[in-house]
């Protein structure tokens, strides 16, 4: 089979990062007089885009006060980046991916500002042939513009590709697509309705399923 390249979600993928992005969102929420937002339902919600996140939990608030909100945000979030860390293995699974002559990207629904930020602090850059943000792109996650340009800038047809990711909102335009996708979940119970083409635990399984694929 023909696998050319591995796109990955950033946040709850490869960096343990998802709390602290809801955490952020919440102070953010309480600095505009928001004060009663459930931090494990923001959570479930990242991955997509602010704008998403915020039109969910307040409705619609107005441009002015998303784009404060988005703005504050976003500054609280690059205030935790000593408490970034990528889970255990990343470094070793990239580099094997590369080792077999694999393209690797990144598509994440966090701004170019702020994205390029976290993978410089955590030496991930150097990796990925493609770095995709959010704000690059005019449709988020789940619809599949972030990951058919990823796909494009790699030179790879989405079907000769596989998605990784930790949420549904990766899984969903992995399908519309036509790429490959693992859920990865590690250790938490995930259940999506649409199905993965494979689900594992831990990070590092992904060399593995990327060998099986390639077989």
């Amino acid at each position: 089979m023909l696998i050319e390249a591995v796109v990955f979600d950033l946040d709850g993928t490869l960096i343990n990062s998802v709390h602290l992005h809801a955490k952020s969102w919440i102070k953010s929420f309480e600095a505009h007089g928001f004060r009663d937002v459930d931090e494990a339902y923001v959570e479930s919600l990242v991955g997509l885009p602010g704008i998403e996140i915020v039109r969910i939990v307040l409705g619609e608030p107005g441009l002015k006060t998303y784009s404060s909100i988005r703005r504050l945000k976003n500054e609280i979030y690059l205030n935790y980046i000593d408490e970034l860390n990528v889970y255990s293995g990343v470094y070793e699974v990239l580099n094997s991916l590369i080792n077999m002559g694999l393209k690797l990207g990144i598509a994440s629904s966090t701004p170019q500002r702020v994205l390029d930020k976290v993978l410089e602090h955590l030496n991930l850059k150097g990796f990925f042939k493609v770095v995709v943000a959010g704000d690059t792109v005019l449709r988020g996650k789940p619809d599949p513009e972030i990951y058919i340009k990823a796909f494009n800038g790699l030179e790879v047809n989405p079907g000769n590709g596989v998605i990784v990711g930790d949420t549904v909102y990766d899984i969903i335009p992995a399908k519309i697509i036509g790429s490959y996708s693992i859920l990865v979940t590690h250790g938490r119970d995930i259940n999506i309705d649409v199905e993965p083409n494979f689900k594992i635990v831990d990070i590092t399984e992904v060399v593995d399923v990327v060998r099986k694929l390639i077989a």
